[in-house]
């Protein structure tokens, strides 16, 4: 569902399909980068360069891109490359993630990881101020500064990660976060509209019908897939 959004045309039938399409589009683009990084340094360990270098990468092309949109798109006829755009432009900001996980697994210290979080969003922030009026992820304009807020966030609340006291439920609520994100529009959708037209309740109630399904989905593939996947 979320590489439809990168086809011309496309209808989405869900609000948030989008941002699943960048997310496939990160996890593509750090998988096929990285693996190419183990070949020439015949280590399989993502290092800050890795990272940086990625985020140079995607920085320079989606400039570049937004300032031939017209041509690349006659090139390109069934892609949507100013979804493309946007999709890149915002995969540079998720890569700050990336730096905080090799901080986290203690492969960077403190300072790396001030220079190079400081680094990535100045580079985030001179694409914003280069990409070309046509191309333009149009609702940043006004609204990039609240990237930076959201990196002064995350920052301040894993320096004091320790300090919280642990909750199982916050845990679980945590743990099936992601999943429920993936599947809770098209499983409630589905459930929603079988049950409008069985017309068995009020519409009113049937939108809270969904909930436990949803609730037992994400914890299935949170239990089943992403588990496995960690481990």
């Amino acid at each position: 569902m979320g590489l439809s959004q990168y086809v011309k045309d496309t209808i989405s039938m869900d609000p948030v399909a989008w941002t699943l399409a960048i997310e496939v589009l990160f996890y593509l683009s750090t998988l096929f980068f990285f693996r190419i990084s183990f070949l020439f340094r015949r280590k399989e360990k993502i290092s800050l360069s890795d990272v940086l270098l990625l985020s140079l990468i995607l920085s320079v092309s989606v400039v570049w891109l937004s300032h031939h949109i017209d041509k690349v798109s006659v090139f390109l006829k069934v892609i949507n490359v100013g979804f493309l755009i946007k999709a890149i432009y915002l995969t540079t900001f998720m890569l700050v993630g990336t730096t905080f996980s090799l901080y986290a697994r203690g492969r960077i210290d403190i300072k790396r990881l001030v220079f190079a979080v400081i680094l990535q969003f100045y580079m985030f922030v001179y694409i914003t101020m280069h990409l070309a009026g046509p191309a333009f992820y149009i609702s940043t304009v006004t609204t990039f500064s609240w990237f930076g807020l959201a990196i002064v966030v995350f920052a301040f609340l894993y320096a004091i990660n320790d300090k919280i006291s642990y909750n199982k439920s916050l845990k679980l609520l945590g743990d099936i976060s992601y999943p429920l994100y993936l599947c809770h529009s098209y499983a409630g959708y589905f459930i929603i509209g079988m049950m409008i037209n069985l017309n068995i309740l009020p519409r009113s109630l049937v939108v809270f019908m969904p909930l436990p399904f949803v609730l037992i989905l994400a914890y299935f593939i949170h239990a089943k897939v992403e588990n496995k996947f960690v481990s």
